[in-house]
């Protein structure tokens, strides 16, 4: 999993990149993530997303208590897309255009 140190908040319309399937970076805030596609600090996931058999993605607490969960369906994107809320933060989830740190887009 992904732990945020202490004290990592987002204000209304801020962007936050978590990066999965890559060689393990480390702990905490990664400056060099996507190199031009996006943007320069993210954090990695240490863990990959199946495509093939899907996912049940989870947001906790520091307590443990779980805030939120996501459904990755598998075969739900073809490669070069990515799978979020559609329109950004609010809506339902659906193939997405890549946009690290920016607002989600139709494909």
């Amino acid at each position: 999993g992904v732990r945020f140190p202490a004290g990592t908040s987002l204000a209304p319309g801020q962007f936050l990149l978590v990066v999965a399937d890559l060689a393990d970076a480390g702990a905490g805030p990664q400056m060099t993530c996507l190199g031009d596609a996006g943007p320069m600090t993210c954090f990695h996931a240490g863990f990959g997303i199946s495509a093939s058999r899907g996912e049940r993605i989870y947001l906790l607490q520091p307590g443990g208590a779980v805030v939120a969960t996501a459904d990755y369906p598998a075969n739900a994107v073809p490669d070069g897309r990515t799978w979020g809320r559609l329109p950004d933060g609010v809506g339902g989830f659906a193939a997405c255009a890549p946009t690290p740190g920016s607002a989600n887009t139709a494909p």
